[in-house]
C-alpha cells in the first residue's frame, strides 16, 4: 500500500469520525482560540517585565557547569 493511499485513508477516516461529533468538532476549534485570546489579552494587560542582568551566582553555576560538560567530552 503506497504511502499516498494511506494517507488518504487516514484523512478520510479522520474526516468521518469529525463528522459524527460536530459538538466536539466544535469545541477542538472553540477552546483553543478561547485560551488564545485570553492569553493575548493578558500579555497586553500586563507586558512582560525586561530583565537587566544575570544574577552573579546564577552566572557562576552556569559556568561551572560548562566546564564539567567540556571536560567529560574530551
Amino acid at each position: 500500500m503506497g504511502f499516498l493511499h494511506q494517507l488518504h485513508l487516514l484523512l478520510w477516516k479522520n474526516i468521518s469520525l469529525k463528522r459524527r461529533g460536530s459538538w466536539v468538532l466544535a469545541f477542538e476549534i472553540f477552546i483553543p482560540l478561547v485560551l488564545f485570546f485570553i492569553l493575548l489579552g493578558l500579555r497586553q494587560k500586563k507586558p512582560a517585565i525586561p530583565v537587566k542582568e544575570v544574577c552573579k551566582c546564577h552566572h557562576h553555576f552556569i559556568l561551572s557547569w560548562r566546564k564539567i560538560l567540556t571536560d567529560k567530552t574530551q
